[in-house]
């Protein structure tokens, strides 16, 4: 059997990841897509409705960073949940890793496990030219795995994004940060409903979130 393997933490995932995912799980049986669920652009700081100290275990709570356009964990879930897994090849299996669960640790636990177990399967990693020179080095492999199994039953695929879809998580963070909703949809994969795009930039803007603030408000002030 042929296994595809995708990491990474994909804030957002756009329409160059989609095609990465799609071009894998042409060429493989079955892909394993590790997806981290970590917040991008964020600190943490002490929850200030805790009386407790820090010391005394108060609560931390997640901000922006100055200058950035926070992406949180949560929100990536939701939209993961609801709206991309529902485009994704049906043999590709999500695997969503809640903070603290690193995508590459847990493609190497996988390659590992096979390597450890003698695995007939050939196994592809998939990802851009950086992320495969950073993390799936021949030295970084041979580390942790046997070397015959790195040598007769692995490959690296390096997509470099003109070779798949233009389009860069920089500015797809720029889009959302400036409510730019038609620039941010435009990046987001094709297969995705119109409703769907919406929805996501709604999430992941903080859009529905003041919605629904707005909402209670009104709410209150009614009652």
């Amino acid at each position: 059997m042929r296994v595809g393997i995708v990491a990474g933490s994909f804030k957002p995932y756009h329409a160059g990841h989609h095609a990465m995912v799609e071009k894998a799980a042409k060429e493989n049986d079955k892909v394993e897509l590790f997806v981290s669920l970590s917040s991008r652009g964020v600190r943490k700081i002490k929850d200030p409705s805790d009386t407790r100290t820090l010391k005394q275990g108060a609560r931390k709570i997640e901000v922006p960073k100055a200058g950035e356009h926070a992406i949180y964990g949560a929100d990536m879930k939701k939209v993961w949940q609801e709206h991309l897994s529902k485009v994704l090849p049906g043999n590709v299996t999500l695997h969503l890793l809640e903070a603290g669960n690193q995508p590459i640790r847990k493609a190497y636990e996988l390659l590992q496990n096979a390597s450890d177990q003698n695995s007939e399967d050939h196994f592809t990693v998939y990802s851009d030219p950086v992320d495969i020179e950073n993390n799936y080095s021949e030295a970084q492999l041979m580390k942790y795995l046997d070397q015959d199994f790195v040598l007769e039953k692995m490959d690296k695929v390096a997509l470099d994004r003109n070779e798949t879809v233009p389009v860069s998580g920089t500015d797809m963070r720029r889009h959302l940060a400036d409510g730019n909703d038609e620039a941010f949809k435009d990046m987001l994969p094709f297969q995705l409903s119109d409703a769907s795009k919406q929805a996501i930039f709604d999430v992941l803007s903080g859009k529905a979130l003041q919605e629904s603030l707005l909402r209670a408000f009104i709410r209150t002030a009614i009652d």
